[in-house]
């Protein structure tokens, strides 16, 4: 994952604007996996939790627009949601290759690197 730095290297903060898009990037990787996972694994435990587990970031989700809109903050993509967004790309096209016990796998060890809400890079 890439940070965004400022004139001289440093490590620069994002500002509310782009944590808005970094929350939302997470949030809709979230969504997106356990959507996928129903169609993709073989374990009964798996197809259950799969649609509890895309509830939860769908609730930050809404919740976040709403603080967002009270706010008056537009979420502005940045290097630290770009490299979300690719990152989930290039997770996504691995996971749709697989399925069963490699799928569950896959889906397990990556699990929760980014957010607590369960979505890797």
């Amino acid at each position: 994952m890439r940070f965004a730095t400022n004139h001289l290297g440093h490590f620069a903060r994002p500002t509310d604007p782009q944590i808005a898009d970094i929350a939302l990037t997470a949030h809709n990787i979230d969504i997106d996996r356990g959507k996928l996972a129903p169609s993709k694994t073989k374990n009964a435990e798996v197809k259950q939790f799969a649609p509890q587990a895309g509830r939860r970031p769908q609730r930050g989700r809404e919740g976040g627009g709403r603080l967002a809109t009270r706010l008056g903050v537009k979420p502005e993509t940045n290097p630290t949601s770009k490299s979300l967004k690719d990152g989930a790309k290039r997770a996504a096209a691995r996971l749709k290759k697989e399925s069963g016990v490699a799928f569950d796998k896959d889906l397990h060890q990556h699990r929760g690197r980014v957010s607590p809400g369960g979505v890797d890079t």
